[in-house]
C-alpha cells in the first residue's frame, strides 16, 4: 500500500473535519516514519532529537510507544504488512517484531533491563507491550518461536505488588493481557488492582488518580482505556463488575464531547498535555471493545477534530518526529518526565485503525458536538469542573 502524507479531505461523510481513514493511515505513516529514521540498529530503542533521547527511559518510551499504532495496524488483515510512504517501503512487522524482540532480549544492546519495583518506567511501557501482543496476536505473537515467547514473558513478568492512580490501570492490562496469552497471571493481584482502581472513582465517570482531589485527563489517558481491555479480555470472569465499569465509561463519555471546542482542542487541565490526542485514547478503547457509548458520527468527529488540530498546530518536525510541545513547539509545556520519546503515547489514539474501513466509526457521517451548535454551560461536580 501507498501511503499519502496529505491525502483528500472529503465532506460528504464528515462534514466538520473533511477526513477520512486515509488521514489516520497518513498520521500512523508518518509517525512510523520517524521512527524508522531513528530506531536503532537492533530496533528495540530510538534516538530521538532532544536531551537525553538516546538514553534510557526516553529510548525505550520512544520505541515502546509506537506498539499502540502498530499493534491497531497488525489487528486488522484490512491493513498491508508493508507500506510504501515517501517512497519509502516499511515492512510494519518487522518493526514492530524488532522491537519487542530486542527490548526483551538480555544480549541485545537495546535490552530494556527488568521491570524494577515500584515506580520504574518500565511498569508503564510493560503495558503497551502486553497490550500490543494481544492486539498483533496473528501476525506476532502466533509466528514467534517458543524460545522468543518465553524470553519475552521472562520480561513481562505478572504485577503483583499493585502501585497507585493510573499506574494501577497499566499493570492490571499487563496481567490480562498474560491470562489471555494462558500465561501465569497472578489473580489475586489483578482482582486487588480492580478493587484499588474502583476505590478511586469519584462519580459523573471519572476517577481520581491516586489523590481525591486530582481529577484530569489521565481518565483519557490511561484508565477507562485500559479498563475496557480488562472487559474485552476478562470482564466474562466477572461480569457484575465488568458492567459497573462499563457503566462509568459510558458516562464519561457523555461528558466528553462537552470538553471539545469546534476546533478540536480539549479543555487543557491538568498534567501531561504534551501527550495530545492520546486524552481520547479512552474513546479509541471503548469504539474499539464494541461499545455503543456513544455515536460513531459523534466518535469520528472527536478523534479526527483533536488530530486534524494538533496535525495543524505542528505536531510533527520536518524529519517526521513530533515536536515538543503541544501546540507545535513549545517545550516549556512539557513536565520533568516529558523526554525525547515521551510524546508517542499520542500513537494511542490511532487505536481506531484495528477497525476495517466498512465498520461504522468510519462510514456514518460525522455529528456536531456541543459547540458546534452554541454556547452552553455544563458543571462536573464530581470532577470540579465547570
Amino acid at each position: 500500500m501507498r501511503i499519502q502524507l496529505e491525502p483528500p479531505t472529503d465532506a460528504i461523510p464528515s462534514p466538520f473535519t473533511g477526513w477520512t481513514r486515509a488521514h489516520y493511515q497518513s498520521l500512523f505513516a508518518r509517525l512510523l516514519l520517524g521512527f524508522v529514521e531513528h530506531r536503532s540498529r537492533d530496533g528495540g530503542r530510538s534516538s530521538y532529537p532532544g536531551p537525553g533521547g538516546n538514553a534510557m527511559p526516553a529510548a525505550m518510551e520512544g520505541a515502546v510507544r509506537m506498539l499502540p499504532a502498530l499493534g491497531a495496524w497488525l489487528a486488522c488483515d484490512c491493513n498491508p504488512e508493508r507500506i510504501i510512504v515517501e517512497g519509502r517501503e516499511i515492512d510494519v512487522v518487522e518493526v514492530a517484531r524488532a522491537i519487542v524482540l530486542a527490548g526483551t532480549d538480555p544480549h541485545s544492546p537495546d535490552y530494556w533491563r527488568p521491570i524494577g519495583p515500584g515506580w520504574d518506567q518500565r511498569q508503564v511501557e510493560a503495558a503497551m507491550v502486553a497490550a500490543f501482543l494481544v492486539d498483533s496476536r496473528a501476525k506476532i505473537w502466533d509466528r514467534l518461536t517458543p524460545f522468543e515467547r518465553v524470553r519475552i514473558m521472562a520480561w513481562l513478568e505478572a504485577a503483583e505488588e499493585p502501585l497507585a492512580g493510573n499506574w494501577l490501570a497499566m499493570q492490571l492490562t499487563r496481567n490480562s493481557a498474560r491470562a489471555t496469552l494462558h500465561r501465569p497471571w497472578a489473580p489475586e493481584a489483578t482482582t486487588q488492582l480492580l478493587d484499588l482502581l474502583e476505590a478511586d472513582y469519584v462519580g459523573d465517570g471519572f476517577y481520581a488518580d491516586s489523590n481525591p482531589r486530582r481529577v484530569d485527563w489521565y481518565n483519557g489517558f490511561v484508565i477507562h482505556a485500559e479498563l475496557a481491555r480488562w472487559r474485552s479480555w476478562q470482564g466474562e470472569t466477572d461480569p457484575e463488575r465488568a458492567r459497573r465499569i462499563a457503566g462509568r465509561t459510558r458516562a464519561y463519555l457523555g461528558q466528553l464531547p462537552y470538553l471539545m471546542d469546534g476546533e478540536g482542542r480539549l479543555a487543557p487541565l491538568g498534567r501531561s498535555l504534551g501527550y495530545r490526542s492520546a486524552a481520547l485514547s479512552a474513546l479509541a478503547a471503548s469504539v474499539v471493545a464494541g461499545d455503543d457509548f456513544m455515536a460513531p458520527g459523534l466518535a469520528r468527529r472527536m478523534l479526527s477534530g483533536s488530530l486534524r488540530y494538533h496535525q495543524q498546530a505542528g505536531m510533527f518536525s520536518g524529519d517526521s518526529t513530533l515536536s515538543s510541545g503541544y501546540q507545535g513547539q513549545q517545550p516549556r509545556v512539557l513536565e520533568h518526565y516529558m523526554r525525547p520519546g515521551s510524546q508517542y503515547f499520542v500513537s494511542r489514539a490511532l487505536q481506531v485503525l484495528a477497525l476495517p474501513p466498512e465498520h461504522r466509526f468510519w462510514t456514518e457521517v460525522e455529528q456536531p458536538l456541543p459547540a458546534d451548535l452554541g454556547d452552553f454551560t455544563r458543571v462536573l461536580p464530581a470532577a470540579g469542573w465547570m
